[in-house]
């Protein structure tokens, strides 16, 4: 299964990638090319679609996956802790598990040294819950582009479609009154 769903996740991020990359070709693409690159998008956000769907069941079941596997480690973290004879669990006292108590007094020396027994460790109930969030985690959202980006591509597109590196607010400008347009370049005070 986690091959299938390796592979839908391969695929859906390659098409996430192509739908940006079209996005971003399309909106300064010369007149001539934007009806193929609005073909090609509107393809590829169907195929999106229906990926989508398949990864949402997916999904769940690697969610399932991962909490059985949790389960797993740590009904045999338990086990083993009993084998060795401890009566409660001693918690993680791994030197990674420890990290937020850099900033105490004691730990302030340098963790590279301190006997991991001296440290205070981290509940297994805490580490097990932080690793459960994970499963909560929202997906990517799409990337935006920025003011600034598409006011550039608004100017590409318009240069490539001969007439010159301007919005299309300035180009109004432009043809509302040339000689004030061409005294000030376009500029307009707010």
């Amino acid at each position: 299964m986690a091959t299938k769903v390796d592979d839908l996740a391969t695929r859906r991020h390659a098409l996430r990638v192509r739908i940006h990359s079209d996005e971003r070709a399309l909106a300064i693409a010369y007149p001539k090319d934007a009806e193929k690159l609005r073909e090609d998008l509107e393809r590829e956000r169907a195929m999106l679609t229906e990926l989508d769907e398949q990864l949402d069941t997916g999904k769940e079941e690697v969610r399932q996956q991962m909490r059985d596997a949790l389960e797993a480690y740590f009904s045999g973290r338990d086990a083993l802790l009993k084998l060795n004879g401890y009566f409660h669990d001693p918690g993680f006292r791994d030197t990674i598990f420890v990290r937020p108590y850099l900033s105490r007094p004691t730990a302030s020396a340098g963790i590279a040294g301190v006997n991991p027994a001296l440290l205070e460790p981290q509940d297994t109930y805490q580490v097990k819950q932080a690793l459960l969030r994970v499963l909560e985690m929202d997906p990517v959202p799409d990337p935006v582009v920025s003011e600034n980006q598409q006011v550039h591509d608004e100017r590409v597109r318009n240069a490539r479609a001969g007439r010159g590196f301007w919005t299309d607010e300035e180009l109004q400008r432009k043809a509302e009154d040339p000689v004030a347009f061409a005294h000030g370049r376009g500029v307009k005070v707010r």
